[in-house]
């Protein structure tokens, strides 16, 4: 009641509302996008333990798509081509150190 009863306070809570009704239409349903390769493809996973359970993610809210990360290691991350974002395509198809230097390359840290 004390939100709705302030104007400014309701706008700020309408504003979120109408974001996340706007995340609900865009088809998320939770589920990881990239594919767990250490599982799928042994042989092409990079990662040097059978056990690895670490794995890569960008937040595409935050991504300005500026593609470094694409540029370091170009087997994990693929650009996202409806909103231009980087988005991680299968996790561990590069090597430990080229995924080290596609997060510290990202000018915005969403890796």
């Amino acid at each position: 009641y004390e939100v709705l009863s302030d104007e400014g306070a309701r706008q700020a809570y309408n504003a979120r509302l109408e974001t996340a009704l706007a995340d609900e239409e865009d088809d998320y349903t939770g589920e990881p996008l990239s594919k767990w390769m250490p599982s799928i493809r042994p042989a092409m996973a990079k990662n040097k333990d059978p056990a690895e359970d670490r794995a890569v993610f960008v937040d595409e809210n935050t991504c300005i798509g500026c593609k470094q990360c694409v540029w370091h290691a170009p087997a994990c991350f693929r650009i996202e081509p409806d909103h231009g974002r980087s988005r991680v395509y299968a996790q561990w198809l590069n090597d430990e150190d080229e995924l080290q230097s596609a997060t510290n390359s990202c000018p915005v840290s969403c890796i």
